[in-house]
C-alpha cells in the first residue's frame, strides 16, 4: 500500500496516508478520512487536485491546517523514461507538482525513476536521461524551496534498489 511509517528528528513515528490509497474519494473527503483515522500526515498525488486555482488550493491548505494535518509531499506517478517529448511532459508534470507543493507548504515532491521497457538490455541511456531530468527538476524545485525525493520502487524501475537511487 501507500501508507507508511516515518520517523521524525526526535525518533517519534509519524503515520501517513497517500491519496492513492483511497483514490475513489474526492480530496476533501480524503483529508477528513485521514483526520478521522487519527493519522499524523497527509500526502497527495498530483492527480488528486481538480484545479490549480489559488482559491481551490487555499481551501485544501486551510482544511489541512484546521485539522492539524501537515502535508508531507505531493507525488507524481510517472517516471522519467521515454522519448524527448515524453520526458518533457514528465518534467512539466514534476514542475507542476513543485508549484502546487510550494503553494500548499509541502516540503517535497516524490518522483519515481521510471519503468524500464520490456526487452531493454542497455539501461545506461535510460540512467543518463533520468539524471538529466532529475537535475532539471531539482534545479526548478530549489528555486521554489521544494525538495525532489526519488523513491525506490519495484524491480522493473530505474530506481529499484538503494544502490540504484545512489547511482
Amino acid at each position: 500500500g501507500t501508507g507508511y511509517l516515518r520517523t521524525g528528528g526526535n525518533g517519534m513515528i509519524k503515520i501517513g496516508c497517500n491519496y492513492l490509497s483511497l483514490p475513489d474519494m474526492d480530496i476533501e473527503t480524503f483529508i477528513r478520512t485521514v483526520y478521522e483515522l487519527r493519522l499524523d500526515v497527509v500526502d497527495f498525488n498530483i492527480r488528486a487536485f481538480r484545479s490549480r486555482d489559488p482559491g481551490y488550493l487555499r481551501a485544501i491548505k486551510m482544511q489541512c491546517l484546521k485539522l492539524g494535518l501537515p502535508i508531507g509531499y505531493i507525488g507524481i506517478s510517472a517516471g522519467f523514461v521515454g522519448d524527448e517529448e515524453e520526458l518533457g511532459k514528465r518534467i512539466a508534470e514534476a514542475e507542476d507538482a513543485i508549484d502546487v507543493a510550494a503553494f500548499l507548504g509541502a516540503p517535497l515532491i516524490r518522483v519515481f525513476g521510471g519503468h524500464v521497457p520490456a526487452g531493454t538490455e542497455d539501461w545506461e541511456p535510460l540512467y543518463e536521461d533520468l539524471v538529466r531530468c532529475l537535475k532539471s527538476v531539482c534545479d526548478y524545485g530549489a528555486g521554489k524551496g521544494v525538495i525532489v525525493a526519488l523513491q525506490n520502487h519495484d524491480g522493473g524501475n530505474l530506481a529499484a534498489t538503494a544502490d540504484d537511487v545512489l547511482r
